[in-house]
């Protein structure tokens, strides 16, 4: 039987030294390295995999049941297979990958869900996590649709069963690491900029304050405008809504030399005109000397005005880019008129500074949100090493 792989974790006296080092688990993790490991269960005797139900859409009535499928909830019905909570394994389509429902459910036929062999040994919520780390979806076969057989699993994995209130402290080591994730996930997907516009600001639409530029795409046919290229070439990809440092490709100087290329200095603020609702109204501000494809309009600074003020601006008026885009193609598209109709809320150039300065400071806030997710995984993680009683080892970019 084989374990998963896990990440290199971190020694206790690295975490003591961050005076963080306060984990509920202490005591159980004192008798896992004295042990080096809990004996392992042949899976079948820790528990199985049950087959779900079928329960096609139109036979569904809306009731207060989550239906669980291989990715999850996928829609509500009055009655229950099973009672929860419980976990739930993809079999076909996204198969191996494992859910938690905390309460009773009806696991569909692409799914199987887990019963325990003996309830007393097991916490559910750890052999939850420990499906989890196993790392199923590998074991997936199968052309069409990919699907997970049970009696693999049975083959491939055995698991680790501490005692139950052992199982239960390291749940609850886990699930405080889970919290804070959680926390800085929601931060990540809520913040957005907010600028208060003052009713005693000018209003001023682009025309009135930048020079515009044009971009063209040199025919692609010709190589020698592209191959060994050092002149960054700005497309749609390109446009993050923030500063732009690098572009994916770049041209010659005989591009520059035989087409309509302009180079664009430092500053310049970028707008995507084509490429759907996806693309319109992206934006970029050039931290680089560039060259930009026909896809968007360059507005070139201006002392007046902050490049990443506009941007800033610019990002948060993506209603302003639908009520004017043309949907009646494929693809909606803005017009370069579009772009410099727009009206733009023009405080003086302090109060710019200080909006942009606002931004990146929330802004570098919510991008250490990012890091405190990848330290919390690799808590989670370490705190799962144990259990298969892995020695931690030292952690190399702490």
């Amino acid at each position: 039987g084989g374990k998963p792989e896990l990440g290199l974790i971190v020694k206790k006296e690295k975490i003591a030294e961050n005076g963080d080092y306060n984990l509920s688990g202490e005591r159980y993790r004192q008798n896992i390295v004295s042990n080096s490991k809990f004996s392992l269960r042949k899976f079948e005797e820790v528990c199985s995999l049950e087959y779900g139900a079928s329960l096609p859409k139109e036979k569904r009535i809306d009731g207060t049941y989550p239906v669980v499928g291989s990715n999850g909830i996928t829609g509500w019905h009055d009655q229950y297979l099973i009672e929860g909570p419980a976990i739930i394994v993809g079999r076909k389509g996204s198969a191996g990958e494992v859910t938690l429902i905390d309460k009773n459910c009806f696991p569909i036929d692409t799914t199987y869900y887990v019963k325990q062999t003996k309830p007393d040994e097991s916490d559910l919520t750890y052999l939850y996590w420990i499906l989890k780390g196993l790392n199923l979806p590998e074991l997936k076969n199968g052309a069409g649709i990919p699907g997970l057989n049970r009696s693999d699993v049975y083959n491939a994995y055995q698991i680790p069963l501490p005692p139950l209130e052992i199982q239960k402290e390291i749940v609850s080591e886990i699930e405080g690491y889970q919290k804070v994730i959680n926390g800085a996930r929601a931060v990540l997907d809520n913040y957005r900029p907010h600028i208060s516009i003052h009713p005693d600001w000018p209003v001023v639409p682009l025309s009135d304050l930048f020079i515009t530029k044009s971009g063209t795409t040199p025919r692609r046919d010709n190589l020698n405008y592209f191959t060994n290229g050092h002149i960054p070439w700005v497309k749609t990809l390109d446009l993050n809504n923030g500063a732009i440092h690098c572009t994916e490709e770049k041209v010659t100087d005989l591009a520059l030399a035989e087409t309509h290329l302009e180079i664009l200095p430092k500053g310049t603020v970028l707008v995507a005109m084509y490429g759907g609702f996806n693309q319109i109204g992206r934006t970029g501000v050039l931290e680089i000397e560039a060259v930009h494809n026909q896809a968007m309009t360059a507005l070139l600074p201006t002392p007046k005005v902050s490049p990443y003020y506009l941007n800033a601006i610019l990002v948060s008026s993506r209603e302003y880019w639908k009520s004017v885009a043309n949907s009646t193609r494929k693809d909606p598209n803005i017009t370069k008129s579009d772009v410099i109709n727009f009206k733009l809320p023009l405080p003086n150039i302090e109060t710019q500074l200080a909006i942009v300065a606002e931004i990146e400071a929330e802004q570098e806030l919510v991008a250490a949100n990012r890091e405190l997710i990848t330290r919390f995984e690799k808590k989670i993680q370490a705190t799962l090493a144990l259990v298969w009683g892995e020695e931690p080892e030292l952690e190399k970019s702490l």
